[in-house]
């Protein structure tokens, strides 16, 4: 078992778990509102079309966690992840660049408040670096192996849930300070 085998374990197991949750907080149907509101702000105004992208985007979302937790289909999965990944952050940077940094980004569903900033991009900056990481892993099946590959994936998830909560924070204290 090496270290590196770990790592993409853990890096495939991370990025399995931020692209099912995101497409299955797009596929619920409470969650519908918030996310017509973000691509509206996102510059999609057709309720049918953004309809149909809400769902689209869920699907695919939850297609290439999968597909990244497949060893033959993986390098797929991650090269679909990284096009996912980019074009967000151009999606977001354009809309920054625009002067919608208010605009709430819909990065980590309805309850994060999360608005659009420099450090988002910098955070899909990030996460792509990560996804190559993943093909590192080598498929086998030792307990040991899994134990510390699921360990170290939720090092990575409670890491990406702390650096949304210190933006969340970040934005508040900027909010503060403003008034």
């Amino acid at each position: 078992m090496s270290v590196i085998t770990v790592l993409g374990n853990a890096v495939a197991l991370f990025t399995l778990w931020l692209f099912v949750t995101a497409g299955y907080s797009k596929l619920q149907s409470g969650n519908r509102a918030f996310y017509l509101r973000v691509f509206d702000g996102y510059g999609i105004t057709s309720r049918a079309l953004a309809e149909s992208l809400i769902y689209v985007v869920g699907l695919l979302e939850i297609v290439t966690g999968l597909l990244v937790m497949a060893p033959p289909l993986r390098t797929l999965g991650l090269a679909m992840a990284a096009v996912m990944l980019l074009g967000y952050l151009l999606l977001m940077a354009y809309q920054l660049r625009q002067g919608k940094a208010s605009m709430e980004c819909g990065c980590s569903g309805p309850d994060s408040g999360i608005q659009l900033s420099p450090l988002l991009l910098l955070r899909n900056v990030i996460l792509i670096g990560l996804l190559p990481l993943a093909l590192l892993a080598v498929p086998g099946w030792s307990t040991s192996l899994w134990l510390l590959s699921v360990a170290t994936a939720l090092m990575l998830v409670l890491t990406s849930l702390s650096a949304d909560q210190l933006l969340r924070n970040f934005q508040k204290i900027d909010a503060l300070k403003a008034l």
